[in-house]
């Protein structure tokens, strides 16, 4: 029963993952309904599965670095152009389900879900005879990047 218990947070990944996944993927939208529920279930998790022997403050404070700077970062991205805002505030929201101190874990594990999707999902598109848009292009030609995020957020939390 407490295995079952246990694995509540990362199902509840899990569906948030997969809900950003599918509006991506259908829609090319992240909305910020889902960033928030995201970003407040992150935190609620946190606070309820620290070790008792932790500074809970702290425990708290590092989480909601990693999605500070996540967010900071997504922002400087998104106003170059090179992700787009839901893209920017889903990360940020999934940084909040970790600690500082796995940042680049999460980084690292989302750039490798971007690579494999990115070229499957080009793959696919060559094969169905469309084409891939560029920034003006149409909508449903552009890379959904929240699949990649949100495989990310997966892997970094079962990692850890």
């Amino acid at each position: 029963m407490i295995q079952v218990i246990q694995q509540i947070p990362l199902a509840v990944l899990a569906l948030l993952g997969a809900v950003g996944m599918i509006f991506d993927v259908r829609w090319r939208r992240l909305p910020n309904w889902l960033s928030l529920l995201t970003m407040v279930s992150g935190l609620a998790v946190c606070v309820l599965t620290a070790a008792p022997d932790t500074n809970m403050l702290s425990t708290i404070a590092s989480h909601v670095a990693h999605g500070l700077v996540a967010l900071v970062a997504g922002m400087v991205l998104f106003r170059l152009g090179a992700v787009g805002g839901g893209d920017a505030k889903f990360y940020a929201a999934l940084a909040m389900w970790l600690p500082l101190s796995r940042a680049a874990l999460f980084l690292g594990v989302t750039a490798g879900a971007g690579l494999v999707s990115l070229a499957l999902w080009f793959l696919a598109r060559r094969i169905a005879g469309r084409r891939v848009a560029g920034r003006h292009g149409d909508a449903q030609g552009k890379f959904p990047f929240g699949v990649a995020i949100a495989l990310g957020a997966l892997g970094a939390f079962a990692i850890g």
